[in-house]
């Protein structure tokens, strides 16, 4: 399958899908090379970005999905899909436990047993991992949240060990950065509506906009598909910093899903399940967990100017050498180890109960460099 290049960037380091661009020269560039672009929007081909120039091999590398975003079997195999959903009963009275003796278990080797599955120690049983409730659906929106915020936050810092390894183009890094982005910066919402034959649908979406102004919109977006008038909308729930968690709603909800038109984010819900959405968007709303400094860096859009920023710092070392200036503090003043150690104690608290020097990152919120060095020191 041929692969074409989707996104350019501006001057100010934003980024803009081909689908917003009118076909022709414009004034993006690639993100690999720099070369100016040229939107091509053919009936036959898929609408793409061309280079008005020789075509750098980077952009020839397809951009990577999203697990549990672009997709819910999160690299797993056919065969080990469907060994999980054969051994979930939704309806039992124990739905987290894995019935074995349902499933074609043999499909599941053991180097992604433990990915998927954990021992009851007080019953045996296998009980299913939050990895494995997400392919089948089976995760609360709220421990949903945790998971994929923890798992963006991986990629971004395996993009970071590729471009410090010089094995990833800096590009990938911005890529990335920009989709997390418009994920982590959007509020999740659910909007009721009622029909003229006083059927009740529901709504559920991202926008970075006033909710107001987007239910107004959608009110427009629904009589038009169905050819009823809105007799009355509401906003439901709000969850501010959830865009991340909008697809996730139609994969646990995908029973629910209303059919309406060309429209993929309405869903028709009974009772019992307009009662069980409500509550996870209150419990996510109630329940926010604050950005550490590594998603901080993401959320402001400071990635746009991480480059920058370390390139006048590289101007600034070397002319302070050429003009033989001093870095560092002034002599005197640097701390002893025990002092050093005794000013990072939390660092300190971290690695000793055996975190990992992300981990230790995450929960402190210092910086990489300074719990390497706390490490250093402890050892």
């Amino acid at each position: 399958m041929s692969v074409y290049l989707s996104l350019g960037k501006n001057k100010q380091g934003d980024f803009y899908h081909v689908d917003s661009q009118q076909s022709g020269r414009g004034e993006l560039t690639c993100p690999f090379c720099d070369c100016p672009l040229i939107a091509v929007k053919g009936q036959q081909k898929a609408s793409h970005f061309r280079h008005d120039g020789p075509t750098c091999n980077e952009s020839l590398n397809e951009i990577p999905q999203i697990p549990a975003w672009n997709h819910f079997h999160l690299n797993y195999s056919i065969a080990v899909v469907e060994a999980l959903k054969e051994g979930y009963q939704a309806d039992s009275k124990s739905p987290n436990i894995f019935q074995h003796w349902k499933s074609k278990q043999g499909q599941i080797s053991h180097l992604i047993h433990d990915e998927l599955f954990k021992q009851d120690t007080w019953t045996d049983n296998l009980l299913f991992t939050n990895t494995s409730r997400i392919i089948l659906g089976s995760l609360t929106l709220h421990d949903f949240s945790h998971w994929m915020r923890s798992a963006l936050r991986d990629r971004i810092q395996i993009l970071r060990d590729g471009i410090e390894e010089g094995i990833k183009h800096r590009a990938w890094l911005d890529i990335e950065a920009y989709r997390q982005q418009s994920l982590l910066k959007a509020s999740l919402y659910l909007f009721e509506y009622q029909l003229d034959d006083k059927s009740i649908i529901h709504k559920v979406g991202r926008t970075q906009r006033e909710p107001a102004q987007r239910l107004k919109e959608t009110v427009l977006d629904l009589e038009k598909a169905t050819n009823q008038s809105v007799v009355k909308s509401k906003i439901l729930r709000v969850v501010t910093n959830s865009g991340h968690v909008e697809k996730y709603v139609f994969h646990r909800y995908s029973k629910q899903l209303a059919n309406i038109g060309n429209h993929t984010e309405y869903l028709i819900l009974d009772e019992r399940s307009s009662k069980r959405l409500k509550t996870e968007f209150t419990k996510l709303a109630n329940n926010p967990e604050p950005f550490n400094i590594n998603e901080r860096f993401i959320v402001t859009g400071r990635w746009k100017y991480e480059e920058k920023r370390l390139a006048a710092s590289k101007r600034g070392i070397i002319l302070t050498q050429r003009e033989n200036g001093k870095f560092g503090r002034p002599k005197g003043t640097t701390l002893s180890s025990d002092d050093f150690l005794s000013k990072h104690s939390d660092i300190v608290a971290c690695l000793e109960h055996g975190s990992s020097i992300n981990q230790t990152v995450e929960s402190t919120g210092k910086g990489r460099s300074t719990v390497k060095r706390v490490k250093a020191t402890m050892e």
